[in-house]
């Protein structure tokens, strides 16, 4: 009983993870009817970027303005760090946004799945672009 109760515990805090990240943060939801449009637009763009990359969760997306550059922040739920170059090749197909500069930025929350044969999702075949 006490493993289903830790099990069940760190799957909440899994869960909560977005939102005690949003506190005192200088990220913020976008709200207007534009953005949010923007906003699944880019995360469609996202997800259709990273399909390659097995085991990938996309959690969530936040925006940042910081000296004319759209800084966007994707938040993966991810067994492997997404690489630089991924990063890069993801920004690029991202398109151009009221003028302003756009920097990609991803946030790998490392997770890892297992089974009583050994991991999921973690060797170097699964996907793990260069």
């Amino acid at each position: 009983m006490r493993g289903g109760i830790r099990s069940i515990s760190f799957i909440i805090r899994i869960l909560q993870f977005p939102l005690l990240t949003q506190h005192d943060s200088p990220y913020r939801k976008i709200s207007s009817e534009t953005d949010v449009l923007a906003r699944d637009d880019f995360r469609k763009i996202l997800k259709k970027g990273l399909i390659a990359c097995i085991g990938v969760y996309f959690a969530d997306m936040r925006f940042q303005t910081v000296n004319n550059t759209q800084i966007i922040t994707a938040v993966l739920y991810t067994p492997y760090s997404i690489p630089p170059k991924r990063v890069a090749a993801l920004q690029n197909g991202l398109p151009d946004r009221r003028g302003m500069n756009m920097e990609l930025h991803v946030r790998s929350v490392l997770i890892k799945e297992s089974t009583p044969y050994g991991y999921v999702n973690n060797t170097p075949d699964t996907g793990t672009p260069e």
